[in-house]
Formats: structure tokens, C-alpha cells, sequence
């Protein structure tokens, strides 16, 4: 039986709910201004339930701002699979489960960069509204869920996350994206928990470079592909 709600926006709820936190509440682990482009990470000790973080659980909320770059570009980049694997480079096998518009059951793999450690992989709810909460923004959101057609394996070790959104906004100081996402992540598994939440700091801020090429790139191509098509139909 399918847990899909059409007209239940439970995860984007709760996503919209953690923005609206008083950013007081976490701690700022690192900042980036490049000129008009900015980028800002913080965390938090607990996790999003309130309790304390598990050893191999991380709970961060990032702030970017990128110019010339339209929601809807940088939206795509996050939403659709096929765009996302070009920067987020460990994903694999990502397939779709169900599909029911607005609402999602997706699973893929994510390799492993650090030797001797294990491949995870990830099964997840996502919800995706689009000119919401207001014309030309865009939102979707994450939760670890589960599905007949893939049962945990040995081969991997199953992630949990227990919320990850990302809200797209124009920034039009900028002519371009303000994204705001958090994310609460449990990857379990035996890595040491200093190392991990070590390297998920240098992760994040690794991010915003791969993230600034990328949308840079993509607003690129979806241009070029505008004004050909303005030639063509000249």
C-alpha cells in the first residue's frame, strides 16, 4: 500500500517550520563572501526531534546566495535526477519508486570517497512544490522512508534522514538564487564520529564551489537553448 498523500504537504511543512527558527538557535561553523555571492554554514548539537546527536549523525542549516542564476535553474540542479548526478558525483543507481506528482519515493546509492568505508545507500519521501509559497519560488523536501521493493542489504549500509529540504528564492539584488536547506542525516556504520563530523564541515563548504560551477554552467546551457530558439523561430 502506497504512503504517498497528494494533498498532504507534511515534509515541506516541517522543512518551512525549521527556517522559521531564530538562526540564534545554531551554530555558525563557516562563512564565504565573494563579492556579491555568499555563502554561510551552521549546526546544531541535537538533532531535529530535539534529542542528542547520534555518533555518526550531523544536523546543519546553510544559507547561499548566487548570482545570475534563476530559481528555476538552480531548482532543477537539486530536483531532477539526471542534473544532479552531474554535481553530486557519489550518487548512484538513483531511480524513482513512485510518483504521484508532487510526491515521491526515491533510492540511490552513495559511494564512498574514504577508504575502508562503506557504501551507503538511502531510500527517501520527497515532496517537491513549485511557485511556492509565492510566484517564482520553489521547495522541496526529504525523509527517510521505506518500500517493499528495497529492503535493507548487506552490501550497504542504509542512511537515515530525518529531515533535508531546500527552498529556492530569487535574490534579485543579484539577478539570482537565495538557497536556504537543512539537513539531518544519520549515516550509522563505524566510522569514528570526530572524523566524520569533521569531514562533514569540509563537505559543506566544498559544496558551495561544485554548486557555483554547476549553476553556472546550467544557466549557460538553459540560455544558449533560449536564444537559438529565439533564432530559430526568427
Amino acid at each position: 500500500k502506497s504512503i504517498l498523500k497528494m494533498e498532504n504537504y507534511d515534509l515541506i511543512d516541517k522543512f518551512e517550520g525549521i527556517l522559521a527558527e531564530n538562526i540564534d538557535e545554531w551554530e555558525q561553523v563557516h562563512q564565504t563572501v565573494r563579492g556579491q555571492e555568499s555563502f554561510t554554514l551552521w549546526r546544531k548539537d541535537k538533532t531535529v526531534d530535539g534529542t542528542p546527536l547520534g555518533p555518526r549523525e550531523t544536523y546543519f542549516r546553510v544559507k547561499c546566495t548566487f548570482a545570475n542564476v534563476e530559481p528555476e535553474v538552480a531548482f532543477s540542479c537539486f530536483s531532477q535526477s539526471d542534473k544532479r548526478k552531474n554535481w553530486d558525483t557519489r550518487m548512484r543507481d538513483y531511480v524513482t519508486l513512485e510518483d504521484r506528482g508532487v510526491d515521491l519515493i526515491k533510492y540511490f546509492i552513495v559511494k564512498s570517497n574514504v577508504m575502508l568505508v562503506q557504501d551507503r545507500d538511502v531510500l527517501i519521501r520527497q515532496q517537491v512544490r513549485e511557485n511556492y509559497p509565492e510566484p517564482g519560488q520553489f521547495i522541496l523536501a526529504n525523509v527517510s522512508t521505506e518500500h517493499d521493493t528495497q529492503p535493507v542489504v548487506p552490501a550497504y549500509i542504509r542512511s537515515t534522514i530525518k529531515i533535508q529540504g531546500y527552498k529556492f528564492v530569487p535574490a534579485p539584488d543579484v539577478k539570482g538564487v537565495t538557497i536556504e536547506w537543512v539537513q539531518d542525516l544519520d549515516v550509522h556504520g563505524a566510522m569514528p564520529a570526530c572524523i566524520f563530523r569533521g569531514a562533514s564541515v569540509r563537505m559543506h563548504t566544498k559544496l558551495n564551489d561544485i554548486l557555483k560551477r554547476t549553476l553556472d554552467e546550467e544557466q549557460e546551457s538553459v540560455s544558449s537553448g533560449r536564444n537559438s530558439a529565439g533564432v530559430n523561430d526568427a
